[in-house]
C-alpha cells in the first residue's frame, strides 16, 4: 500500500543520544499520524523507532504529551514542541510515497547495518554562532594591545554612539605637576613664609595641586612645620591648625564659602595669574586672606592632538574644572575646546553630565581622580585614566592604562570598526540561511532544483569561513 505524500521537519540536533551514540545533526521527522504498520511506509528497517527512542533520550529534548503531530508505539510527539526545546525553528519539505526517493535524502550506514535515514546536511548555523562573538574576542584584543582595558563591555560599544566628551582638567589634559611659580602676599607676610604655612595645611592632602606645594617648599629648603586637625574640604581646599592658628588653604569656592574679600593687591595677582592660565591658590585665617600663590600645571603634549581628533569625529569637546574660569577658558583657548565647566564643585559634575545628556547627548566622561567616580558612572562612557585613583579605575568603562588623552579618539574608531564587522558577520550568516535553507526545503522542487547535501555542506562551510576571516580583517583597523 502506498504512503500519501506528508511533510518532512528539519532540526538541528545538539548532543548525542543513549540510543545512538552519534545521531546526525539534522533529523528529519514525518509530520503525519503514524501507527501501526505504516511506520514503515515512510522509513525502512525500523528507522522510525530508532528516532523516536533517540529524541527521547536526547538531553534537553522532552517527548510531549498527546499531540496530533506525531504518534508511533504508545508515544506522542509534537515536532513543533521538539523545535521550541532545540530554540531550532522547523523547515519542511513535500515526500514521496513509498517506494520513490525524495530529493534531498540518503542512505545512511551505522555500523553494519544499511538503514534508510533521512538527513539533510544543513546543520545548525556554526557562522551564526561564531558572527558576534569572533569580533568581540578580537575587539578586546585590539583594545588590549592599544592600552585600552575594557572593565565594561557596554562601554565599548556605545562608545560609537558619542557625540560629546568631557575632560576633567587637572592630571587629565594636563600632567597634574604643579609648581608655584609667583607668591604675593598681605599685610607684609614674607612670600618664604606664607608659602611655609600653605605647606604646612597640604602636607597631608593627595590634591595635585597640594602636593606641588608641598614639593615647592621642599625646593627651597623650607621648614615645613607640623600641622594638626587636617581636614579637606571637598571642591575647595584644605584647613588645619599650624602653630596654633588655624589656616585655610583653596580656590575660589572657598573665598566666597568663607565670604572673604580680597585686597587690591591680591586681587590683580590672581587676575594676572588667571591671564597666564594659572591657578591661584589663597592663603587665608579666619578672617582675611594673606596670599596668593601662583600655580601653573603643565599641558600634555598629546591633549591638542586628542581634542582635533574629536573634532574630526564630530564630536563636541567639553572641559570640567574646578579652576576658576578665567585660568579654565585660557587653557580651553589654548587646546580649541568648543565648552567649559568651570568652579564646579566634585558633587556638581555629576549633574553636569545629566545636564549634556538632557540635551540630547551620548556623553562619555574622561577622568582620573576621586572626585570624578560619580560622573565616570553617570557618562553614557565612563573613560578612567590608568594613573588616576583607585576608585576611578573602578568607575571607569575603559581604562586608558597609557594616561593618553589621544586614545580617546581611539576608542571611538574601534568602537566603530567593531560595529560595522559585526553587522557584516551577521549578513554573511544570515545570507547563507536565507538563500539555502528555503533551497533545500525544495521551494523550487517543482521546478527540478532542490539543493543537494553536498552544496548545501559547502555552502555551509564557506559561510563560516567567510565570517571567520571577515572577522579577522578587523585587525587591520588603526587604533
Amino acid at each position: 500500500m502506498a504512503a500519501a505524500p506528508g511533510l518532512i521537519w528539519y532540526f538541528g540536533i545538539r548532543g548525542k543520544s543513549q540510543a545512538r551514540p552519534a545521531l546526525p545533526s539534522i533529523v528529519v521527522l514525518p509530520f503525519a499520524n503514524l501507527s501501526g504498520d505504516k511506520e514503515n511506509e515512510y522509513f525502512s528497517d525500523g528507522m522510525t523507532e530508532e528516532v523516536i527512542n533517540a529524541l527521547a533520550n536526547v538531553e534537553g529534548v522532552r517527548v510531549v504529551a498527546r499531540t496530533s503531530a506525531f504518534s508511533f508505539k504508545g508515544k506522542n510527539v509534537d515536532v513543533r514542541k521538539i523545535g521550541e526545546q532545540l530554540s531550532v525553528a522547523p523547515s519542511w519539505r513535500e515526500v514521496t510515497p513509498r517506494g520513490q526517493r525524495a530529493p534531498g535524502i540518503r542512505a545512511a550506514h551505522r555500523g553494519r547495518r544499511r538503514v534508510s535515514l533521512v538527513v539533510e546536511e544543513l546543520r545548525p548555523r556554526a557562522q551564526e554562532r561564531v558572527a558576534i562573538p569572533l569580533v568581540i574576542a578580537i575587539s578586546t584584543t585590539l583594545a588590549a594591545q592599544s592600552g585600552l582595558l575594557v572593565r565594561n563591555r557596554r562601554g565599548l560599544e556605545e562608545a560609537r554612539n558619542l557625540n560629546a566628551v568631557v575632560f576633567d582638567k587637572t592630571g587629565t589634559l594636563t600632567k597634574g605637576e604643579f609648581g608655584v611659580v609667583d607668591i604675593v602676599t598681605a599685610d607684609g607676610l614674607a612670600p618664604d613664609q606664607a608659602l611655609r604655612l600653605a605647606a604646612a595645611v597640604e602636607a597631608d592632602s593627595e590634591h595635585a595641586i597640594a602636593q606641588g606645594i608641598v614639593r615647592a617648599a621642599r625646593d627651597r629648603g623650607l621648614a615645613v612645620p607640623r600641622a594638626e586637625a587636617f581636614e579637606a574640604i571637598p571642591g575647595m581646599g584644605a584647613k588645619a591648625r599650624v602653630d596654633g592658628t588655624e589656616l585655610y588653604v583653596g580656590g575660589p569656592a572657598l573665598l566666597a564659602a568663607r565670604s572673604l574679600d580680597l585686597p587690591p593687591a591680591l586681587r590683580e595677582a590672581a587676575d594676572r595669574a588667571a591671564r597666564r592660565g594659572q591657578a591661584a591658590i589663597y592663603l587665608a585665617d579666619e578672617g582675611k586672606v594673606l596670599a596668593v600663590l601662583a600655580v601653573a600645571d603643565v599641558l600634555r603634549a598629546e591633549s591638542k592632538e586628542a581634542v582635533h581628533a574629536l573634532h574630526q569625529r564630530k564630536i563636541e569637546v567639553v572641559m570640567m574644572t574646578g579652576d576658576a574660569r578665567p585660568v579654565a577658558e585660557a587653557v580651553a583657548a589654548e587646546l580649541g575646546i568648543d565648552t567649559v565647566f568651570a568652579e564646579v564643585l566634585p558633587e556638581q559634575k555629576a549633574s553636569k553630565i545629566e545636564e549634556l545628556k538632557s540635551r540630547g547627548k551620548r556623553v562619555a566622561m574622561v577622568g582620573d581622580g576621586v572626585n570624578d567616580a560619580a560622573a565616570l558612572v553617570t557618562a553614557d562612557v565612563g573613560v578612567a585614566i590608568g594613573a588616576g585613583t583607585d576608585v576611578a579605575v573602578e568607575a571607569g568603562d575603559i581604562v586608558v592604562v597609557l594616561s593618553d588623552p589621544r586614545d580617546v579618539p581611539r576608542i571611538i574608531t574601534l568602537s566603530r570598526a567593531n560595529y560595522r564587522k559585526m553587522i557584516q558577520n551577521l549578513w554573511w550568516a544570515a545570507g547563507y540561511n536565507i538563500v539555502a535553507i528555503p533551497l533545500a526545503a525544495g521551494v523550487l522542487a517543482r521546478y527540478g532544483f532542490v539543493l543537494s547535501p553536498a552544496i548545501g555542506a559547502v555552502l555551509m562551510f564557506a559561510s563560516t569561513l567567510v565570517v571567520a576571516i571577515n572577522a579577522q580583517l578587523l585587525r587591520r583597523v588603526q587604533v
